[in-house]
């Protein structure tokens, strides 16, 4: 894929009309990141205990992607679905990267309630990946690398320290696949610089394929966090 067209890929990214924390709706943020030269766009809302579990509010959590995948298809963006997963059980925070949009509708009423190994189970049997957010934050604890695909070792959220040099010791230490993100909840959020992704390998399964072949962070972003 050497010589494909390579082009700028957000990993993790809110919308106002499903996580509660986005400040930004879909549309609009995808008109930045047009602006900003982005050419693809993982759209990873919060999947929250219990609300969106509900069969009547299931099919709301697609409700920023699609605003957002509308807007990419007339801006030249590929807007990808994705999921920032979440326990009731802690505040820990896992990517799901790999999803199809009729996956969501089939996901158990109860997931939020699993053991990770059977969530990672679950995940690997569809074949999506999971990768735990910035695990060094105050309130969130490391998990067993032997559940988990990858780690995100470069978070760009600018009001929440993520201790990235220590998830990337963490992900080096134990083999595991880096990420990088803007973790984009409001406007200024949008970095200058992503993961640059072969524009063949933006879909779903292409996705899982790009971070095995690329299993480490992108070396402008290991030269950021080793500074």
């Amino acid at each position: 894929m050497s010589n494909e067209q390579r082009v700028k890929t957000e990993f993790h990214l809110h919308t106002a009309e499903t996580s509660p924390c986005g400040m930004v709706p879909g549309r609009i943020m995808m008109q930045l990141c047009a602006k900003m030269g982005y050419g693809g766009v993982i759209v990873t809302d919060h999947y929250l205990p219990d609300y969106f579990e509900q069969p009547q509010t299931r099919d709301l959590f697609l409700a920023g992607y699609r605003e957002a995948r509308q807007a990419g298809d007339e801006l030249g963006i590929i807007v990808l679905p994705g999921m920032e997963f979440r326990f009731a059980s802690a505040d820990n925070d896992f990517l799901i990267y790999g999803m199809e949009e009729p996956d969501f509708a089939e996901l158990p009423t109860n997931l939020c309630y699993y053991s990770l190994a059977d969530f990672y189970a679950y995940c690997h049997a569809r074949g999506w990946l999971v990768v735990q957010a910035h695990p060094f934050r105050s309130w969130c604890t490391p998990q067993d690398p032997a559940l988990l695909d990858g780690v995100e070792v470069s978070n760009g959220n600018p009001r929440q320290e993520s201790h990235n040099d220590q998830a990337l010791a963490f992900a080096r230490r134990n083999h595991l696949l880096e990420t990088a993100g803007g973790d984009v909840h409001q406007l200024g959020d949008v970095r200058d610089t992503a993961p640059m992704v072969p524009r063949a390998l933006l879909t779903p399964k292409g996705i899982v394929r790009y971070l095995r072949e690329n299993p480490r962070v992108a070396p402008e972003f290991e030269e950021t966090l080793q500074a």
